[in-house]
């Protein structure tokens, strides 16, 4: 470029764009036993996401998540898988107690 060289705007234009606002989620608590009331380590899927958890020792899990309905299968090796379908509102607590049968 040279001193005094003109630049031509052809356009200025912006995008007029627009994030959704984030729902605060909810959260999924866990707290998985078998029939006799003993604590019971599991895997814990959500649907639809896919999310799987591993429940701690003591059978609990805390999963923060966005609102909606979900299906929630839960599953240990030497037990019956179980799934339920739950809802999580907004800024919500849902708990999932499950106690699984051989």
């Amino acid at each position: 470029r040279t001193s005094g060289e003109v630049l031509k705007v052809i356009s200025n234009s912006v995008a007029d764009t627009a994030l959704a606002p984030q729902l605060p989620p909810g959260t999924i608590y866990c707290k998985i036993r078998d029939f006799s009331g003993k604590p019971v380590q599991a895997s814990v899927i959500i649907e639809p996401g896919g999310k799987t958890i591993q429940t701690a020792a003591d059978g609990s899990c805390e999963v923060p998540i966005a609102p909606g309905t979900y299906s929630v299968t839960v599953s240990a090796p030497g037990y019956r898988a179980q799934t339920t379908t739950y809802v999580v509102d907004q800024n919500g607590s849902t708990i999932v107690g499950a106690e699984l049968n051989k």
